[in-house]
């Protein structure tokens, strides 16, 4: 979705929301996301349908997502602030900065409620005050007071908000309704799921460095540290795991069961190394059993 972003001194700035595959964060980014096959109108013609795509048979999932957003695993992020001015190298090809192509995310469990039609924030109220003293005569109330209707304020991560200006009534319908159906799933479901699942899904871009959707050693002591979970020889217990996965994998062929990211760690590579997020939740409940252990 299009929208004019709030910023933090009044000035709006055209921005683009686009909603992961997974339904778990919402990415702002400067230009629009351009997927494959199922672009963004399509994916919003059926939130606008009040309900958010089913699974598809590729096993992709639904959801409004694009090929950007699906590789920004691979690059050096993620703060919750997004990132800037990093590079990241192509195959066969020279560096590529992406300071165009800054990304800001909001995480499902970050989101605490959202507002429509109300100017009640410091930044629409600095943006009111902008919009006063540049108004010409024939428009002496600023745009955010001319247009409150358009007025969608996403609170995230304590007092943090997101204000935008979403010109289109469908669109900004179908951006309340998906960001409701987001909060409302991820609370339901969330009961379900154990406190290290919830953690582990929170940290993996943090835990990920390389950004190739496994976890491997090196990034599993980062894990344990993160979690505080002290294990004795948690190496040589990893390195029997992955045998055990390599064994499995060898006799079932190279189709292994993908990670959250919905990215197949094991495309008939000789030798894994790595984890996917359901092996190292796997791996780590096991050690939890066996050492009495307690994850933080």
């Amino acid at each position: 979705i299009r929208v004019q972003k709030v910023t933090s001194r009044g000035p709006l700035k055209p921005r683009t929301l686009t909603i992961s595959r997974d339904h778990l964060a919402l990415f702002v980014t400067h230009q629009p996301l351009k997927g494959k096959k199922n672009n963004n109108s399509h994916n919003f013609n059926s939130i606008r349908g009040g309900h958010v795509d089913s699974e598809r048979e590729d096993g992709t999932g639904g959801g409004i997502w694009s090929n950007h957003a699906n590789k920004i695993t691979h690059v050096p992020l993620i703060s919750r602030k997004g990132f800037r001015g990093y590079f990241f190298i192509r195959p066969g090809k020279q560096q590529v900065s992406i300071r165009d192509k800054y990304v800001r995310y909001i995480d499902v469990a970050d989101l605490a409620g959202f507002q429509v039609g109300v100017v009640g924030t410091t930044r629409l109220e600095n943006a009111r005050k902008r919009g006063q003293k540049r108004g010409d005569k024939k428009k002496k109330d600023a745009k955010v007071d001319r247009h409150a209707e358009r007025i969608v304020t996403i609170y995230h991560r304590d007092n943090q908000t997101l204000d935008v200006l979403v010109a289109k009534p469908n669109d900004r319908q179908a951006l309340v309704e998906c960001l409701r159906q987001m909060r409302a799933t991820y609370h339901m479901s969330k009961i379900w799921v154990s406190n290290e699942a919830l953690l582990l899904r929170y940290i993996w871009y943090d835990i990920d460095v390389d950004r190739d959707g496994g976890i491997g050693w090196r990034e599993f002591q980062i894990l344990l540290a993160r979690i505080n979970f002290s294990v004795p020889q948690a190496q040589q217990a990893f390195k029997s795991y992955l045998r055990e996965i390599q064994s499995a994998a060898s006799s079932k062929g190279p189709q292994r069961a993908q990670s959250f990211l919905r990215r197949p760690i094991y495309q008939g590579r000789k030798k894994i190394d790595s984890l996917s997020y359901e092996e190292v939740m796997t791996l780590l409940q096991r050690l939890k059993h066996h050492h009495h252990g307690c994850i933080a």
